[in-house]
């Protein structure tokens, strides 16, 4: 499978990613730029990988439909809108348990210990390996991203409204 990493900064956790992947027959498709330090990484560990960073909205739209699933093991975030862009693209989610990624994430993403590559790795090898929990988690995936349409935001907000200016006795 093609697995995609989107971005390359710390808190992306990619060390940890790149650790659990080996041994994994797969090509790791990152997004974002690379250090020496990463690379020196991806070659210790024997991982097919290629690299590109600043490209288009278009192109990175093109990105999440090339690929089998997503990575996104991050150790902080404060939204995670890669996870609803790869659920958008039905594409399978591997994502920490942490921080705001299972609220996100909404039931359809596999969550693992983004601290323990043995979590991350099992994760992965759980999405590549089981087919009806593969079908579960783009099923689930597709549904909540319905949480966040531009009508769905629209309405929460406009019913905190009526809510605040209801308890401000107006």
């Amino acid at each position: 499978p093609v697995i995609l990493q989107i971005g390359t900064k710390f808190n992306k956790n990619l060390e940890r990613t790149i650790q659990a992947l080996e041994g994994i027959n797969c090509h790791f498709r990152i997004i974002g730029k690379l250090t020496p330090a990463h690379q020196q990484l991806l070659q210790t560990h024997n991982i097919e990988y290629s690299n590109d960073s600043r490209i288009s909205e278009q192109q990175l739209i093109e990105e999440y439909q090339n690929c089998d699933l997503v990575t996104f093991c991050s150790t902080l975030e404060g939204f995670g809108m890669v996870i609803l862009e790869a659920q958008a693209t039905g594409r399978l989610v591997v994502t920490s348990n942490i921080s705001s990624m299972p609220e996100v994430a909404g039931g359809g993403a596999c969550l693992v210990n983004p601290y323990e590559v043995s979590s991350i790795r099992a994760g992965i090898e759980k999405v590549i390996k089981e087919e009806t929990y593969r079908k579960l988690l783009i099923e689930k995936g597709l549904e909540n991203c319905q949480r966040f349409t531009l009508q769905s935001v629209a309405s929460q907000y406009y019913q905190l409204y009526l809510d605040v200016n209801a308890k401000a006795g107006k």
